[in-house]
């Protein structure tokens, strides 16, 4: 039975590095058997070392999407909110107004997020297009703060490129929104700093173009259409249950 129970330790940290704990909580191993296992696993280790570098990826990824998941799909100054608020699956997308991609994505990323209805959309400003996209994006923020946000958002993302200084201030004024005030907010260091702390969540999440968009925080770059959308976006929604059903099954009973 002890030896059972050696194998079932050493396969649960070899095959699932994060059900180990639950493993070792199972049964605590007296000084020799914990030599053995030592032994075991240093042999292990040098003769699969491609297996080792597979588990280290798997735990560092494991760890960095829950340590940065909370701050991914936060609203904020400068990530904003579109879909339902009540979702059930979030979706966070970094996006430049200039990016002929990110502009050729929108219509089918706002029709899908309709379609599914339980979609919990976050739209992060990520200049990275130059002095341009940088006004857009401090322009839609400052739309924010006259309650304009996803109108703006709209309009620019909508409007014939190029886009211009000249053309963002035009579809503000068509918006009616009070210029001398959208002025004094895109100059703000409280927008400058919403911006530079979307640009800083996008390098910690190696976000290296746009459009680039997390579902239920795995990565998906390129331009989906909107039947592709709605179908990564189920295909999420399974993943998550079968894990929750995994988590379920391996969790031990405490007495």
């Amino acid at each position: 039975m002890r030896a059972l129970s050696l194998l079932t330790a050493l396969t649960a940290l070899i095959a699932h590095p994060f059900a180990a704990a639950r493993a070792a909580e199972a049964e605590a191993f007296d000084a020799q058997e914990k030599q053995a296992i030592e032994a075991i696993v240093q042999d292990y280790l040098q003769e699969n070392p491609e297996r080792v570098v597979r588990i280290l990826e798997k735990a560092r990824d494991f760890y960095h999407a829950r340590a940065g998941r909370a701050q991914l799909e936060a609203e904020g100054r400068a990530s904003f909110l579109a879909g339902n608020p009540q979702g059930d699956l979030t979706v966070a997308v970094f996006f430049d107004y200039r990016c002929p991609y990110c502009r050729e994505a929108y219509p089918d990323l706002m029709a899908a997020t309709r379609e599914d209805g339980a979609l919990r959309l976050i739209l992060k400003e990520f200049p990275v297009f130059g002095e341009v996209s940088e006004l857009a994006a401090r322009a839609a923020a400052a739309a924010a703060r006259q309650g304009k946000y996803l109108q703006m958002h709209d309009a620019m993302m909508r409007a014939a490129p190029p886009l211009t200084k000249d053309k963002i201030f035009a579809l503000a004024k068509n918006l009616a929104l009070d210029m001398t005030r959208l002025r004094k907010d895109i100059a703000s260091p409280d927008t400058t700093r919403a911006i530079e702390e979307n640009l800083e969540i996008g390098r910690k999440w190696q976000v290296r173009g746009t459009p680039t968009i997390f579902i239920d925080g795995r990565r998906f770059q390129g331009v989906p259409k909107k039947d592709q959308l709605l179908t990564l976006f189920r295909q999420a929604r399974a993943e998550r249950e079968n894990r929750g059903k995994a988590e379920t099954r391996q969790t031990p009973i405490r007495r």
